[in-house]
């Protein structure tokens, strides 16, 4: 019955909402609502649902379904905000956020520093801002991995990222972009099982606590949790390694296309492209550019216009005496 009923929702859903979010968030409500009937009682749970008719029992799992459904969503729109936090940006807890997001940075910039100092690049290139801009680490590992990727555009071509990412999405072939949205649904889906899984383990732990349950309970729910959430963090990173590099890749090998299809010619060498991205980006957030021979359109040539031929003086004299066009 209950797969039955769960084979018709999901059958409306779409299939990377179904994978990222509506099973992790299934898992985490049934996880929880096991460890509270493993203390209240399993058997009389059982034994109550089987006592119940068919019609009730649908009603119920239409109703729990919903409810991970909702859940579901409202986790989706935060991922967001969800990445941020496991990227360090901790500014909205007042005082222990920012001075815990300062001791990790600090810590960071030490690792990038021993890093550089001992010629390790690749490492660098992977998962580390540029060593000449310590104030970019970012307190979590996650946050570097990005912020490296997000500093790569602005460093080789001087074009920003945040900014011209979005048309840059837009002009992507469809094998790439399916590419691109494979690797970031295997992130989305790390971050959300380890943020539900860490939550997981406060909740069951905290409830078990209060209600003196078994010490062995109360482990495997809040250490197991927490091994989960460790897990799949690391996995993220690994995720994000990916994802990061796609990011750097559609910058190297579809700018152009970016380009064309903003109408601009493209630059024939590094220093004209690092002065037409800079460009774009005035022109865009600024509206104004402060190199307008920078950004020129493509198939547009600029022409003066032709002047009349001079006219002898006696016409001239004519002219201006009978007024033009009643010249005899």
């Amino acid at each position: 019955m209950f797969a039955n009923v769960l084979n018709q929702i999901t059958g409306k859903l779409d299939s990377r909402f179904i994978l990222t979010l509506f099973f992790p968030s299934l898992i985490f409500w049934g996880g929880l609502t096991v460890v509270y009937f493993a203390h209240s009682g399993l058997e009389t749970a059982v034994t109550t649902w089987r006592a119940q008719n068919a019609d009730i029992q649908i009603i119920q799992i239409i109703m729990a379904l919903a409810w991970v459904t909702f859940f579901a969503y409202l986790l989706g729109n935060q991922l967001t905000w969800l990445t941020k936090q496991f990227e360090g940006y901790w500014n909205w807890f007042p005082l222990l956020g920012k001075r815990l997001a300062k001791l990790r940075q600090k810590h960071y910039q030490r690792v990038l520093a021993w890093l550089d100092e001992n010629g390790r690049y690749e490492a660098i290139y992977y998962g580390f801002p540029f060593p000449n801009e310590p104030e970019a680490v970012m307190p979590t590992r996650l946050g570097n991995i990005l912020k490296n990727s997000e500093q790569y555009p602005f460093k080789r071509y001087d074009a920003d990222a945040v900014l011209l990412w979005p048309r840059l999405y837009a002009v992507l072939p469809d094998g790439f972009s399916k590419t691109l949205e494979a690797a970031k649904a295997s992130l989305d889906f790390m971050l959300v099982v380890s943020c539900l899984s860490g939550l997981f383990a406060f909740m069951s732990g905290i409830y078990l606590l209060a209600v003196q349950s078994v010490w062995w309970l109360f482990l495997l729910c809040f250490l197991g949790g927490l091994v989960v959430a460790w897990l799949a963090y690391n996995g993220a990173l690994e995720a994000a390694i990916t994802y990061g590099q796609l990011i750097k890749s559609a910058f190297d090998l579809y700018k152009d296309d970016l380009c064309k299809h903003l109408g601009y010619e493209l630059p024939k060498s590094l220093v004209e492209e690092r002065a037409f991205w800079g460009n774009v980006y005035d022109l865009i957030y600024r509206g104004e550019v402060a190199y307008p021979g920078a950004l020129r359109y493509a198939g547009i040539k600029e022409t003066v216009p032709a002047t009349a031929p001079a006219q002898p003086w006696l016409v001239r004299w004519l002219q201006s005496f009978f007024g033009k066009g009643e010249t005899p």
